[in-house]
């Protein structure tokens, strides 16, 4: 159900409704066409929006990685190092630390010292660490535009990805949706696929609110 809001603003009142069964027993209702004793298993567009959820959690935590207008240790906390014959995240061999643009890895183990600034130098940052005691110390300049214009296109692209990858989501609920004529009745079709369109809406909507922040974010 949606209200129309002083503003013109579409607000969905209606709650998602969580995975349910139609059962001919047990006084709960049942499709005309449906023998008595036979489930149905209606898809939920709750299930679909936390599978929404997971693309949405994905998107920030790739944002989390660019670089904005504050340098935070997660831009290097998912790098790679080359550590014990494998690799391992950058937070797993030290104790990432910012002091206004200059980063401190007080690496754990000492023999690691080294895989840690190599790591950092071949980021694709084009950073110069270098070794201080037992931490890795290094500056991090503010990007340039043509840097920050990369950026930008880049979480464009990200935004676009995870758009599609949430329609696809709807698609397949859709699908599954479409299976169920004859099954239940038109009326309980139509009022599915109008709670996963208003899911798949407001979703699509939090990718657009995600990117135009973190575009403020990388030009401020």
């Amino acid at each position: 159900m949606y209200l129309q809001s002083p503003n013109s603003t579409r607000v969905l009142t209606r709650s998602f409704r969580s995975t349910t069964t139609v059962l001919a027993k047990g006084g709960k209702r049942k499709p005309n066409n449906i023998d008595d004793g036979e489930e149905i298993a209606l898809p939920s567009s709750k299930d679909t929006a936390e599978k929404m959820d997971g693309r949405l959690s994905y998107l920030s935590q790739e944002f989390s990685r660019i670089r904005g207008s504050k340098l935070t240790s997660d831009v290097f906390s998912h790098i790679s190092v080359n550590a014990y014959g494998g690799s391992i995240n950058m937070s797993e061999a030290g104790q990432l630390s910012i002091r206004g643009n200059t980063l401190t890895i007080h690496v754990y183990d000492p023999l690691l010292l080294k895989p840690v600034a190599n790591a950092v130098r071949d980021c694709g940052m084009s950073l110069t660490p270098s070794v201080e005691g037992s931490a890795v110390v290094v500056s991090v300049p503010k990007p340039s535009a043509e840097t920050r214009a990369d950026m930008i296109k880049l979480v464009g692209k990200s935004g676009e990805k995870v758009k599609q990858e949430i329609r696809q989501i709807r698609k397949t609920t859709m699908n599954e949706i479409k299976k169920l004529k004859g099954k239940v009745s038109e009326d309980e079709i139509r009022v599915l696929m109008k709670e996963v369109d208003a899911v798949t809406e407001a979703k699509v909507e939090e990718v657009v609110q995600l990117v135009k922040t973190k575009e403020k974010d990388i030009m401020s």
